[in-house]
């Protein structure tokens, strides 16, 4: 299977773009990159200007490295933010990648960190939720994938709305796997669950919470 992106407009991000948008970090929560706009410049210097004004306005950062390889191509760049960020959301093959360990158990044991929540992605099986204190597994739901484009994105996406939203943290990683298994249900990244949807679930969280 091939897979070519188009990056177009998204490519050429300045870093004076961000310097002009100052009022959207100083009003914001979170803050999510990927690693695929790190990927060269001038892209690259914007993303870290605007990782520099999340840190100074309180925003928490939330890293998706985006794919192993690259973050083999700038291994040092890509450990930095690791190291910096609040949240990180790779998948098993990244999160190997970024901790040079190879067992699960090592991997874990290397995420385990002070201030750090990470979002573990294995696939169909769900999540896994690593903090200092605890680890949790979250199932994943079962469905059928028709295209996984944009799975890792509805991911990250309802990640950060749960956090944001101080759901419990089973609650927001079963909100991100539901999210991401109905996203693969459909042709296309941005074929999203509906409004109705949506609430319907979060209902069913709140009654399972009760």
């Amino acid at each position: 299977m091939l897979f070519r992106s188009f990056r177009g407009a998204n490519d050429r991000l300045s870093t004076s773009e961000i310097n002009k948008s100052m009022d959207l970090f100083r009003n914001t929560s979170y803050l999510y990159l990927s690693g695929y706009s790190l990927v060269a410049n001038p892209q690259r210097n914007a993303i870290l200007r605007g990782v520099d004004l999340a840190k100074r306005y309180g925003a928490k950062v939330v890293f998706d490295p985006g794919a192993h390889n690259i973050i083999r191509s700038n291994f040092e760049l890509f450990n930095n933010l690791f190291n910096n960020c609040d949240v990180f959301c790779p998948n098993l093959e990244e999160a190997k990648t970024i901790t040079k360990a190879n067992r699960l158990e090592t991997v874990i044991g290397r995420l385990q960190r002070e201030d750090l929540l990470t979002a573990l992605k294995i696939g169909e099986d769900g999540c896994i939720l690593i903090d200092k204190k605890e680890t949790m597994k979250i199932r994943g739901f079962k469905s059928k994938c028709v295209d996984s484009t944009g799975a890792g994105d509805a991911f990250a996406s309802a990640l950060i709305f749960g956090l944001a939203k101080k759901f419990s943290l089973e609650n927001v990683g079963q909100l991100a796997n539901w999210f991401a298994s109905q996203v693969i249900t459909r042709m296309g990244a941005r074929n999203f669950p509906s409004k109705t949807e949506i609430q319907s679930f979060l209902k069913e969280l709140k009654t399972a919470e009760k």
